[in-house]
């Protein structure tokens, strides 16, 4: 336990717990309980900082959001907060959240505080009425603990120790003790005139302002996500003799081209710079305290601002921001090139807030001006929102097969020689998200015909789209749904052992540069819409006759021991005027599903929303999630639960699951270590927007002597879409389809860069994780191409197979009802379609 130290000591050390440190040393100070009543909630809660004379505090990630947002804006006046008693603290702090708050436009930080007060500013958490009062008590302990870590670091002795968090109390705190009070008339002399304060901000939403001191201009800094800037005033820096500065105040005086390295470095160390990564000059006047008017926006990219040009952040070819640095690097770069592996690539990548932007407002303008794109969602669950939205446009390369369009070809081995020839270098402390360049498309289940030439026969195209088509990308973008980020990653060569390295860099930063200044920009480049026909015809290349009788000659070989199981399908064909990425974003909101992406092909576009995961390897492990029997979703949750109930002790389901379980496993066998092949979960009941599936997950361990191209292979088509045995299923589905299926029942997915060690002593495989194109809708020439199948097994019934494939095809077809309705009534209403 740290105790306070009176005794004087030169002012070139400080006392952390028990440690004499040099000031110019960073260390990191943990509060490890902020409360009694729950350690739980607030260990690790905040860490607190001092270097070179500023503070920071970083929030840790498991923070509680509800604490968070309640947290989003604190401003401690320090005057006020030690001289007036705690209740009233407490009173000022619950005001003091709403300062700043952007809902109410007063995003300006340079708003008076009486200004503020006087201003009926509408709280944020007015809807959450409870779960401010549920935090109430957690706050005030982090206030007060805000209050005494700080006073204790500056010497002051004029706080409320009621509340303080020493020896006696229930609170462990460390806590860094400045060891002598200095004395105000040490203070440097500065151009700021405010009482002295400490303006916490939360997130990485909000800036800050500083003006300089012969230009006037005003510039915005801003902190770095998930750290606090903490901006301190003349009366703390007096109060310290000037030891513990504000970034903002030091570069308050000067210009920003003036700004020295070592400054520019300390300020970077708590903030980034505008646009969200550097400084940059506001070219209208910021409104004085002596002439009220309306703030200048703190956010630079909202809508209104397309009225003020001026208001639009300039080009910043060279984002300070940018991981790893050129520095680090060049050192990675020095220290593989003569290893077993080296890397031939090296990623870059920086962050911007996302908090007002949106998956599909940020990839439609990226891909405003590319014919290739692609948005893909995943999700843990049916039930939840993933982490990601992944998208990229104007892809390096595009790998085509199939007559007409590329080689007649399994599409793999072109794949496979195409990734090879890439190999990232891995960053010490960089985290990637999942797709980080690489190749992103889909295979068709035609392609089956290449992995097992027994089945292959001649098929009518009806689509005229490719087998395959895979697009390789070396600069994409990850939202963050949890961080409110967008991350930027792109690579760049690595050539004559890295010799060519800063030239290089230097043109990823222009990449990442440019992408900032097209997302930041507050132009929306939205699908061209024209007007919607509603209500045409859907046409079945079947109908309920043909899969009828599909049904009744595959229960013939059955019967035979021809077959234990196949998956006939329908193909419906209807006509529609709506865009395939509105379409998309309607999807997208009525249909949730772990696997949601619109693929957009140049000639067509691919709008899915699958339920099933077809092979995924995850750091060496192979995953396929067979999903086998179906019933509706019920009108209510107990109709829900009575449907589920049936379908977990349907025989027939449960026999189709169990067989295809086990042709799971032997695909997964054929790849890895039989002794670690797994069943994890066995027919899970998972609920999605109009059915319900039994669910189970099969693993593996992938031998040294495969790749995940393999694994592929010997999963490909899922038997889910074939049948048992596989090889004779399929060779009956084409007798009986005569037509290609195209990207129905095929995959969709991706496939990632292989990645170098850092010692360069190993190769890691990249990244693999695709779905089978279920819930999918081509959309080609006005024309949308839905396609859905179901399991037939000896007893099953003829008519109720053909209503399942309508129920499969049900979420599809509501969504293009609906999307249709939708813009059909902003089209009425005077809005016109191009409305987000």
């Amino acid at each position: 336990m740290a105790t306070r130290t009176t005794s004087a000591r030169p002012k070139s050390t400080m006392v952390v717990g028990e440690r004499s440190l040099d000031v110019a040393e960073l260390e990191v100070i943990k509060l490890e309980s902020l409360t009694a009543k729950d350690p739980a909630e607030t260990a690790k809660l905040l860490t607190a900082a001092e270097s070179q004379g500023f503070f920071y505090v970083s929030f840790d990630d498991s923070l509680s959001e509800k604490i968070s947002e309640f947290l989003r804006m604190c401003y401690l006046n320090s005057h006020e907060f030690f001289t007036k008693p705690l209740d009233e603290k407490m009173k000022a702090f619950r005001e003091d959240v709403n300062y700043g708050y952007k809902r109410a436009g007063m995003e300006s930080f340079g708003i008076p505080r009486d200004e503020q007060r006087s201003t009926s500013l509408p709280s944020p958490f007015a809807e959450h009425a409870a779960a401010t009062l549920e935090f109430s008590n957690i706050c005030d302990n982090i206030v007060r603990t805000c209050l005494h870590c700080f006073s204790d670091s500056l010497g002051l002795s004029d706080i409320d120790n009621a509340h303080r968090p020493d020896g006696k109390s229930d609170s462990e705190i460390k806590f860094v003790s400045y060891p002598t009070k200095a004395s105000a008339a040490d203070a440097p002399d500065t151009t700021h005139t405010d009482s002295g304060s400490i303006t916490l901000l939360w997130c990485e939403k909000w800036a800050s302002q500083m003006q300089t001191k012969e230009t006037k201009e005003w510039l915005w800094i801003y902190p770095k996500p998930g750290c606090v800037l903490v901006n301190v005033g003349n009366h703390l820096q007096g109060q310290t003799g000037g030891r513990l500065h504000s970034p903002v105040h030091r570069a308050h005086s000067q210009k920003p081209t003036d700004l020295g390295t070592a400054l520019r470095r300390r300020i970077e160390n708590i903030a980034v710079l505008h646009p969200f990564y550097r400084l940059f000059p506001l070219s209208h006047p910021r409104p004085t305290r002596a002439t009220p008017a309306s703030p200048p926006t703190a956010i630079p990219f909202r809508k209104t601002d397309t009225e003020h040009p001026s208001r639009v952040p300039p080009s910043m070819p060279n984002p300070a921001n940018v991981e790893p640095s050129l520095d680090v690097a060049r050192e990675v770069v020095a220290k593989s090139q003569n290893s077993q592996y080296p890397p031939n690539v090296l990623p870059l990548t920086a962050s911007i807030p996302a908090d007002l932007l949106t998956p599909t407002v940020a990839y439609l303008k990226i891909a405003a001006k590319s014919k290739l794109s692609f948005l893909y969602e995943t999700a843990a669950t049916t039930e939840t929102i993933g982490r990601y939205s992944f998208f990229g446009a104007d892809p390096r390369t595009v790998i085509k097969t199939g007559l007409g369009h590329g080689p007649e070809s399994d599409p793999l081995p072109i794949l496979e020689k195409e990734l090879s020839e890439v190999r990232s270098a891995t960053m010490p402390g960089l985290n990637l998200p999942a797709i980080a360049g690489g190749a992103i498309g889909y295979v068709g289940y035609d392609c089956a015909r290449y992995f097992e030439p027994k089945i292959a026969r001649p098929l009518k195209d009806v689509l005229g789209i490719p087998e395959s088509l895979f697009m390789l990308f070396d600069t994409t973008f990850a939202f963050d749904h949890f961080c409110q980020i967008i991350k930027i990653i792109t690579y760049i060569p690595i050539t004559d052992g890295g010799a060519n390295l800063e030239e290089a860099y230097h043109k990823g930063q222009r990449t990442i540069q440019e992408a900032i200044d097209t997302l930041l920009h507050p132009n929306i480049p939205l699908p061209p819409q024209g007007p919607i026909l509603k209500n045409q015809e859907y046409k079945s290349n079947i109908g309920q006759a043909g899969y009828e009788s599909h049904v009744t000659r595959l229960k013939e070989h059955i019967k035979i021991g021809d077959i234990f199981q196949a998956v006939p399908s329908q193909r419906l064909a209807r006509p529609t005027s709506i865009h395939p990425f509105n379409l998309f974003r309607h999807l997208r909101s009525v249909n949730p599903s772990p696997y949601l992406f619109y693929v957009d092909c140049g000639d067509f576009q691919l709008v899915g929303a699958s339920p099933e995961l077809l092979v995924k390897n995850e750091n060496g492990r192979i995953i396929t999630h067979p999903i086998a029997g179906t019933v509706k979703r019920g009108r209510t949750s107990e109709e829900d639960e009575a449907l589920a109930a049936t379908l977990r002790g349907s025989l027939k389901d449960r026999a189709e699951h169990i067989m295809l379980v086990d042709l799971a496993r032997n695909d997964v066998n054929r790849v890895c270590d039989p002794i670690t092949t797994q069943v994890d979960r066995l027919m899970v009941v998972e609920r999605f927007s109009h059915v319900q599936h039994l669910v189970s997950q099969v693993s593996g361990v992938l031998r040294p002597d495969k790749t995940r191209f393999d694994a592929f292979r010997s999963i490909f088509p899922a038997g889910t879409v074939s049948g048992a045995p596989k090889v004779r299923a399929m060779q009956l589905i084409g007798e009986l389809e005569g037509e290609k299926r195209g990207v129905y029942a095929g995959a969709v997915g991706y496939f990632g860069y292989d990645r170098s060690s850092q010692d360069g002593s190993r190769k890691i495989t990249g990244d693999m994780d695709t779905c089978i194109a279920l819930r999918t809708m081509v959309l080609k020439d006005g024309v949308a191409y839905l396609q859905a199948g179901g399991g037939i097994v000896l007893d099953s019934d003829e008519y109720d197979e053909y209503v399942e494939t309508l129920n499969k095809l049900g979420a599809n077809i509501a969504c293009i009802k609906g999307a249709e309705e939708k813009y059909l009534l902003l089209e009425k209403e005077g809005y016109g379609c191009q409305v987000l």
